[in-house]
């Protein structure tokens, strides 16, 4: 095996890692708002939602989501 294949093999394992590390974190952010409203949306006859629409809402959420900036501009 080549320096060049060594190269190559540890590129797709840091992608293959990153892509797994991105993917879990997803879960973990987004599968307590799923269960979440899917548990409290019933009391106000609201729809429940999949796993892949509750992550649509969570991502619009955080899009919509105005930061509080409190800094003072001299």
């Amino acid at each position: 095996m080549s320096y060049k294949d060594d190269i190559k093999l540890f590129t797709w394992v840091g992608v293959l890692s990153g892509v797994f590390a991105a993917l879990l974190l997803a879960v973990v952010l987004i599968l307590p708002f799923w269960l979440l409203w899917n548990w409290v949306a019933p009391i106000f006859s609201l729809p429940t939602l999949t796993i892949i629409q509750a992550w649509g809402l969570y991502l619009l959420i955080q899009i919509l989501r105005v930061p509080n900036n409190y800094t003072q501009h001299d």
